[in-house]
C-alpha cells in the first residue's frame, strides 16, 4: 500500500482532523493532510518531533528496554497519536483527532494495520 493508499483508509476514521507522516530526526513531513483549517499540521508535526525526541532520550536513560510504540497526547478537545512505523522506525505518523467523535481503539486498529502495509 503507498501513501495515498494508506491515507485514504486513515481518513475514514471518525473525527479526524488530520494526518502526517514525518521523519523522526528533521521533524519534517514526508506527507500531511489537514482537514481543519484551525491546525497546522507540519507545525504539529515538528512540536511531536521534538516530544519523541525528549521521550526516546528519558527511555534509554531510565534504561527501558525497546521503542515507543505508540504515543497519546491528550488536549481538552484533540488527542495527538504518534506511532513510529514499525519497518521504519526513524518515520512516524501522527493523528489529530476530534476527542469526542474518535474512538480510540478504532485508531489504533486502523494506524497500526495501515502502518504494517505501508511501503514507499
Amino acid at each position: 500500500m503507498n501513501i495515498e493508499q494508506s491515507a485514504e483508509k486513515v481518513k475514514q476514521l471518525e473525527g479526524l482532523k488530520g494526518l502526517s507522516l514525518v521523519d523522526a530526526s528533521s521533524g519534517m513531513s514526508l506527507f500531511n493532510e489537514t482537514l481543519d483549517n484551525n491546525y497546522n499540521m507540519e507545525l504539529v508535526s515538528a512540536a511531536m518531533t521534538s516530544v519523541l525526541k525528549q521521550v526516546h532520550r528519558a527511555t534509554q536513560q531510565s534504561h527501558f528496554h525497546g521503542n515507543v510504540e505508540d504515543m497519546l497526547l491528550e488536549f481538552p478537545t484533540v488527542y495527538v497519536t504518534a506511532t513510529p512505523l514499525p519497518k521504519k522506525p526513524g518515520i512516524f505518523g501522527l493523528l489529530m483527532l476530534d476527542r469526542e467523535r474518535c474512538n480510540l481503539a478504532m485508531v489504533r486498529l486502523t494506524l497500526r494495520e495501515v502502518m504494517k502495509q505501508l511501503d514507499f
